[in-house]
């Protein structure tokens, strides 16, 4: 954080089985004690939101929206709605009672999501936000909560984020992962396109928000640098592993027709360049895995 102190607000909820995600919640806690302050609760908690927002007075706010894995907000959608949308509304509440000449700048972390299909291909910010899924709905009433506000706000909506650390089930990892296990690649929707953001870019781009006075009131796409289909996928993960098989399986009606992102505008006003190719990615992702079962 460029010498800045660092508190973090976190409730450690764990979206499944300790057994399965206990690990990288672990390793993520460990690594967060190592550099950071961390309070336990949400933001859902107003009274417990504007304490800590008194005691540490931050400059920047980054509010990464709540409920990340679109599946458990569908089967728990009031608590995905609590931490997604009623977190926002009492942030911003929070801040709008700050004196303005010391009030924070919200960094809120969005997503692709909230475009649904993509009606072209790349699609740019002002595409419109049709969201076909109940994550993308409340990641789209969170921003509209921040664009009604007197707040000063950036907004990333990042696409197919992924990591070390990040959750088993999710996104990239959880392709790769389950491959390994198996041994061999499930693949349900061939065509399907996604530009995979990896963790350390969607972290450069966060930084390079809270640095741009030019970035004040705008939205941003955020992806890595291209998008690739899942049946290309497979055929990079079969390359850096040989053994694995592949198992395709169209589906007619399975998912929100997307493909990449236009990210020019993160790249002209942020200076946003993300530096994770797809395949150093799966190699990390690979070396990963091997190292931790």
């Amino acid at each position: 954080a460029e010498g800045q102190e660092v508190f973090v607000l976190d409730p450690e909820d764990e979206y499944g089985p300790v057994t399965k995600y206990g690990l990288y919640f672990s390793n993520r806690r460990q690594m967060l004690k190592e550099q950071c302050e961390i309070v336990r609760g949400s933001s859902d908690d107003q009274l417990l939101l504007k304490q800590v927002i008194i005691r540490f007075r931050p400059q920047v706010i980054v509010n990464c929206g709540g409920v990340s894995i679109p599946h458990f907000v569908s089967s728990h959608p009031q608590t995905a709605h609590a931490r997604t949308v009623i977190g926002t509304i009492n942030l911003v509440r929070v801040i709008e009672s700050i004196d303005p000449k010391v009030r924070p700048l919200i960094i809120h972390v969005s997503s692709s999501m909230i475009y649904g299909d993509f009606d072209t291909d790349p699609m740019d910010e002002t595409g419109p936000c049709r969201p076909k899924e109940l994550y993308g709905q409340h990641k789209l009433e969170a921003e509209n909560i921040l664009f009604n506000s007197d707040c000063d706000w950036v907004i990333l909506r990042p696409m197919a984020i992924y990591g070390l650390d990040d959750f088993y089930a999710r996104s990239l990892k959880g392709l790769v992962f389950k491959a390994l296990e198996s041994g061999c690649i499930h693949i349900h929707n061939p065509s399907f396109k996604l530009a995979h953001t990896h963790v350390e870019d969607l972290c450069e781009a966060i930084r390079l928000a809270a640095l741009s006075r030019f970035a004040i009131r705008q939205v941003f796409n955020i992806s890595g640098s291209e998008a690739i289909s899942f049946e290309d996928l497979s055929k990079l993960i079969t390359k850096l592993e040989p053994s694995l098989t592949c198992e395709v399986n169209e589906l007619k009606n399975s998912t929100v027709r997307r493909g990449a992102l236009d990210i020019s505008k993160a790249s002209k006003i942020l200076g946003y360049q993300p530096k994770m190719s797809i395949e150093n990615g799966l190699k990390n992702l690979i070396k990963h895995y091997k190292a931790t079962v």
